[in-house]
């Protein structure tokens, strides 16, 4: 039987196809070579090390990027509640997360963001996105250098007055309130997924919550809605309690619920466990529950750098 020639018996069509599949193989061949190359060159160089066929970690002989090292360099980056209100204003209406952060960071210092590298940031752990970043420049420089050179090129913009866009409506007025306060309605409300950063999220929930976004971006701050605890006087005078104990009094804020229970309303833990107010803006309350007390524990059984670098960098999405 003689040979088919197989070119006469393809539509036009299926040749184009077959011609993008080999052009997109040829693609996937090369970026494999050139991922093969980085990692072996990174080995050699004692960035790397392996334990399997499959699994890379990052070698001690290397400079390891920890999430306290990148925290600090937000928060040490900002001197003044004015720097910290405008940044926040900056990245919540224009949207923008850690990620583009690093890449005006990258910027000011003279390097580019690879677009797969933005692109990386939202499936990879953090701290291997940052190591990435660091080893494609070579680690020309350190990790506190690029953030806070990316945000000192942010906090230098003319940041708007008052926050502005679609939440900020929703939280500013009557009908906005009553959309975060009353569980949705499939007949009367049509529900419309949005993409927002975490930033922007946040800074919803914090005029939501009667926070000041500023006091959310300092690294020492205590969430007001712990209950603040008073010790007795020794003398006991006008007092029931004993010498020495501890009475509870009223938050430093108060906070309305509206008359109905939203995920946003403070847990027990939040008004009983001392903790940063960057976890009352996340909207589980399973969550905030279960984190504020697995980073109260001795020792804590999470790492709160580790946890606030994961959401600043908005690779947890969901609950």
């Amino acid at each position: 039987m003689g040979k088919i020639d197989t070119a006469t018996t393809l539509y036009a069509w299926q040749v184009e196809r077959r011609k993008c599949q080999n052009a997109a193989a040829q693609r996937r061949r090369r970026h494999r070579r050139k991922k093969d190359h980085i990692l072996h060159s990174a080995i050699e160089h004692g960035l790397l090390s392996t334990s399997g066929s499959h699994h890379w970690h990052i070698s001690a002989a290397g400079v390891s990027i920890t999430s306290l090292e990148f925290t600090s360099a937000m928060f040490d980056s900002l001197g003044s509640d004015s720097e910290r209100a405008n940044i926040a204003l900056i990245m919540a209406v224009e949207n923008l997360s850690m990620r583009d952060v690093v890449k005006y960071g990258l910027i000011a210092l003279g390097y580019a963001m690879y677009p797969e590298h933005y692109s990386n940031a939202e499936v990879l752990p953090s701290e291997t996105w940052i190591e990435r970043i660091l080893f494609t420049i070579n680690r020309q420089v350190n990790v506190m250098e690029l953030v806070t050179a990316g945000v000192k090129t942010l906090v230098q913009l003319d940041g708007p007055k008052e926050w502005s866009g679609y939440l900020s409506l929703m939280t500013s007025t009557a009908e906005g309130e009553r959309y975060f306060t009353t569980p949705p309605d499939l007949v009367r409300n049509a529900i419309l997924p949005s993409n927002i950063s975490f930033f922007a999220a946040c800074l919803a929930n914090c005029h939501l919550l009667g926070l000041a976004p500023d006091d959310f971006m300092k690294d020492d701050t205590i969430s007001p809605f712990v209950l603040r605890r008073q010790k007795v006087p020794d003398d006991g005078a006008d007092s029931d309690q004993l010498p020495g104990s501890e009475t509870t009094a009223s938050p430093s804020i108060p906070y309305q619920s509206h008359g109905s229970r939203n995920d946003m309303d403070p847990t027990v833990e939040q008004l009983t466990i001392s903790h940063h107010p960057y976890l009352d803006v996340i909207p589980w309350p399973s969550f905030r529950a279960r984190a504020i007390i697995a980073s109260s524990m001795d020792p804590p059984l999470i790492d709160e750098a580790d946890l606030c670098l994961d959401l600043i960098m908005e690779f947890i999405v969901g609950a």
